[in-house]
């Protein structure tokens, strides 16, 4: 685990090519987490998304100083946003992916997470966000946030 407490830390929206091929090479590195799609993504399949981002679809990059180490995914589907979040490994364990739940919770008052059963660490991230398990089907757990209204 790298610190970057002396390092600016930032989320931003994903823009550039070399933005949107990070998120592939990660991507690709932790698909063996993803609930849906596990497939690899090529070059072509990126360069698809890149150019055509379906609207209902935010990317987000988090960085320490100039490297990129992260993302967080936001697909808006009916009453709920979709998260999906992914640490680099070197960067895992350092509250990149806490700050990155919690920007998307500023962002939405209502966001689902689908997580794998055995995907112990997404799982805790999730319920010490506010997270409550709201179902399942086969090795899939899904877990919903929603921000209480303020008094």
């Amino acid at each position: 685990m790298k610190s970057f407490e002396h390092e600016n830390f930032e989320i931003r929206h994903a823009q550039s090519l070399a933005d949107y091929l990070f998120l592939r090479t990660l991507r690709n590195r932790v698909r063996h987490n993803m609930t849906n799609d596990t497939a690899s993504i090529n070059y072509i399949q990126q360069m698809r998304f890149y150019f055509r981002k379906p609207a209902n679809v935010d990317v987000y990059l988090a960085c320490v100083g100039t490297r990129r180490v992260g993302y967080l995914l936001l697909r808006r589907e009916g009453p709920s946003t979709l998260i999906t979040e992914a640490v680099d490994e070197p960067y895992r364990g350092s509250g990149i992916a806490t700050r990155m739940v919690q920007y998307a919770q500023r962002l939405y008052a209502d966001l689902t997470a689908e997580i794998l059963v055995g995907n112990a660490a997404s799982i805790r991230l999730h319920k010490t966000a506010g997270f409550t398990l709201e179902g399942a089907r086969g090795n899939v757990q899904t877990f919903r946030y929603t921000r209480r209204a303020v008094d």
